[in-house]
């Protein structure tokens, strides 16, 4: 054989093999349409790729349906590869709205999407909760819970611990959930039916939805390592004293 068409084949195969590689992502891409819905099989668990386990995530539904039984909020939780959106954040408010996430007359649904491909944690509330599940409430859940079992990879169990954090909260918060839902006309008008509120550029948010509690737990990981070599690099133009006896005599 030709040695010439051996080199071929061998950079063609380490063509191919690259943009398999590089391209690997984008076949686990997800879009708002191609989640499934976890209530069409009266759940609020999406696990697009077996991250969580399947006692826990049975776990997990358990303890929504129960949630939603006592206090009418609904919480879904999401977890893909990979999104067709510029952002994660930006899939987040399309597939809140898209699901209509919370009661019509309460707007009082919380979206807790997980892309584990990029790292990143997205939680998204309706109006209707923002008194409750405030943004500073929610990011100290997230960074002081589960982005740490997130970092052990963990992911299963950071996910329930966050769950298990906004029910306790939830029902701990009552009454301030039965006078949001006694007087809607304080909360931001509803979306029309369409719910067809994407984002343009230029354009402003759905109403539906709330300010987005994000977090990037690589992101914070690298602050720390920065931190950590600034502390330990002396500042520019020291000098470490050097005592008498520890001179060396000539």
């Amino acid at each position: 054989m030709n040695i010439s068409n051996i080199q071929g084949r061998v950079i063609l195969g380490v063509w191919a093999f690259a943009l398999v590689l590089l391209g690997a992502p984008l076949l686990f891409a997800m879009s708002v349409d191609t989640v499934p819905d976890p209530r069409a099989e009266d759940g609020w668990v999406s696990d697009t790729i077996g991250l969580i386990e399947p006692e826990r995530r049975l776990r997990l539904n358990q303890k929504l349906s129960a949630l939603e039984q006592q206090t009418e909020v609904e919480v879904a939780l999401v977890v893909v590869e990979a999104v067709d959106t510029a952002t994660p954040k930006d899939f987040a408010t399309q597939l809140f709205n898209h699901w209509k996430l919370g009661k019509a007359s309460q707007n009082n649904g919380l979206l807790i999407l997980l892309v584990h491909g990029e790292k990143r944690l997205e939680m998204e509330t309706g109006y209707g909760l923002e008194t409750v599940l405030t943004d500073g409430w929610l990011k100290r859940v997230q960074m002081r819970e589960m982005v740490p079992a997130f970092k052990a990879d963990r992911y299963g169990q950071g996910l329930e611990v966050g769950v298990d954090a906004v029910i306790q909260h939830l029902t701990d918060n009552l009454g301030a959930l039965e006078h949001a839902a006694e007087n809607p006309q304080r909360q931001a008008p509803r979306p029309p039916r369409s719910w067809c509120n994407e984002r343009r550029r230029g354009s402003q948010s759905s109403p539906h939805k709330r300010m987005d509690k994000r977090y990037n737990w690589t992101a914070q990981r690298a602050a720390e390592r920065a931190t950590q070599q600034k502390i330990k690099r002396p500042p520019a133009g020291h000098r470490r004293r050097v005592r008498r006896g520890d001179r060396q005599s000539h």
